[in-house]
């Protein structure tokens, strides 16, 4: 979850609050410029003087309770997940802020609007789908439906790799709260699942119909559902089913069209049952997918001389250090993953010496 450079929701006209802190500090934080503003209030690309890195600060200044509530929420869940995008959350003058790391890169609906995905590979694309379920099934881990998954939501780093952005209107679970009550539609139009849209119960399968939408889009370029009718575009997510994938894009390997039409099962029974069933699907299609041939590997003229080496420090098998932990807790934080290694390869293994979100130990 990032607020980060070159996401500009639309501003308010009249809003004076949009530019309240514009030229000014919150907390520490010195701000450098607005990066966009919307209903639920403003973010500014900021600087920590203290560790000499930018940041950016998501702001809530909208005045309803309701908006305000959100965004504690929004923090909860993310502090729930333990996310590593989150740095900070306060109060400056009255405003709740979360502080979040600055990201660079793209929306995934942006390149999908300028035709790039289509330059896009089957492969490319199944990789930031299996991303994207990655990032889904550790969110319903940790007990949160993310409720809003979306192109616009998703932003896309160097590499094609992912981060699911914005849990303003995630919720834990088998929760019912003031903000988010049971029988009230919450998620963006064309984007929502059918027992959103009917204000029925949730469970983390909003997410994957929601994901299905996102992949059909990704892989077609165009929307599984349209209409410049609100409620016919509502009511179509709810009772008809969209153009055949294939129809649109022929190219896409029969398994792959299999698994975005089980995702968009209208009865979440018959939707994959988890996030991880989902990420499995994918990565099976992926494998399948032609690849080149892999470069034959040969050992260094020097490995005698590493694996000594390695010897000498005495570390395999050694029990854990709080020094290799925190390396490994900031390596996560940096690469924006929910795990990350400090590991060493001696004759025939590779050894973690620090593990962060990941059970096995070799």
């Amino acid at each position: 979850m990032s607020w980060l450079s070159g996401k500009k929701p639309d501003v308010p006209r009249g809003t004076a609050a949009a530019n309240r802190f514009a030229g000014r500090k919150i907390g520490k934080y010195e701000i450098i410029a607005k990066i966009g503003a919307g209903g639920f209030g403003t973010v500014y690309e900021a600087f920590d003087p203290l560790i000499q890195r930018k940041v950016a600060i998501k702001t809530c200044e909208g005045g309803t309770p309701e908006i305000r509530a959100r965004t504690y929420q929004e923090a909860q869940l993310a502090g729930r997940l333990q996310h590593p995008n989150i740095t900070e959350f306060g109060l400056e003058e009255d405003v709740p802020y979360i502080v979040q790391e600055f990201l660079l890169g793209e929306d995934l609906d942006k390149r999908i609007e300028r035709g790039d995905s289509a330059r896009l590979s089957t492969e490319e694309k199944v990789k930031i789908l299996v991303g994207i379920a990655l990032g889904l099934e550790y969110a319903h881990k940790a007990g949160v439906i993310h409720r809003d998954i979306k192109p616009s939501n998703i932003r896309l780093l160097e590499g094609n790799a992912i981060k699911i952005m914005d849990f303003g209107i995630a919720k834990a679970q088998n929760e019912v709260s003031d903000i988010t009550k049971k029988g009230v539609a919450v998620g963006s139009a064309g984007y929502m699942s059918p027992e959103q849209i009917c204000g029925d119960p949730v469970d983390h399968r909003t997410d994957i119909f929601s994901f299905g939408l996102l992949a059909y889009e990704l892989l077609t370029g165009a929307k599984a559902f349209q209409s410049d009718n609100l409620f016919k575009l509502l009511e179509n997510v709810v009772k008809e089913e969209p153009t055949p994938l294939e129809d649109l894009a022929p190219d896409t390997p029969p398994d792959l069209a299999a698994i975005v039409r089980k995702a968009l099962q209208k009865d979440p029974a018959d939707r994959f049952a988890t996030a991880r069933e989902l990420r499995d699907a994918l990565v099976a299609v992926h494998v399948i997918l032609p690849e080149p041939p892999a470069p034959i590997s040969l050992l260094p003229a020097d490995e005698d001389a590493r694996r000594r080496a390695l010897a000498r420090f005495e570390i395999l098998d050694t029990e854990p250090e709080q020094e290799f932990d925190d390396l490994a807790r900031l390596a996560a934080s940096i690469a924006g993953t929910p795990f990350a290694l400090v590991s060493f390869v001696d004759g025939d293994r590779q050894w973690f010496k620090s593990r962060i979100g990941v059970q096995s130990t070799e």
